[in-house]
């Protein structure tokens, strides 16, 4: 039991890294080539906004509307993010589909790595905690199975070694 876990959870880790990694492999490719950097003019100063989201841990954060061209030509407005240093008229870039719409940086290979790296290790803990878990009850059942065969045992054999039997 020791070996399987000794080997079995590193092995499981492994796996599940490299699986993860190669389905990151196929999105940072997809996203390399949706995706593509423009250049965007501000069109007002930036102001304070709070996230919706819930998932910007930053809590405010500048937004302002801005401009661009979307690769296949078309002329695009929207609200975007914005450092508090740009002001109206500064130049800034923003990631777009080829139509122009506005989305996320691409994944990069190294954040694919570090997801990979991290579904690995935590694939690895779980499996090394079932085969524990695992080594634990089967323990439990044999100490039980121990412990009720010593006391039959005894039940024939201590009689006649308190000499009731005699």
């Amino acid at each position: 039991m020791t070996l399987l876990l000794v080997l079995g959870a590193p092995g499981v880790g492994v796996a599940a890294a490299t699986i993860v990694y190669g389905a990151q492999s196929h999105v940072v490719e997809r996203q390399a080539q949706e995706r593509s950097r423009v250049p965007a003019v501000l069109l007002r100063d930036g102001v304070s906004a709070r996230s919706t989201t819930g998932a910007d841990f930053r809590g405010t954060h500048q937004v302002a509307p801005a401009h661009w061209t979307a690769p296949d030509g078309t002329p695009r407005t929207g609200t975007i993010e914005v450092g508090p240093d740009l002001r109206k008229g500064s130049r800034t870039s923003v990631w777009v589909r080829h139509d122009g719409q506005l989305v996320s940086p691409p994944l990069s290979r190294n954040e694919a790595l570090t997801s990979s790296i991290s579904a690995g290790l935590w694939t690895g803990a779980a499996t090394a905690l079932v085969f524990l878990g695992i080594r634990w009850w089967l323990r439990r059942c044999l100490d039980a199975r121990r412990l009720a065969d010593w006391d039959r045992r005894w039940a024939e054999t201590g009689p006649l070694w308190n000499g009731e039997n005699r």
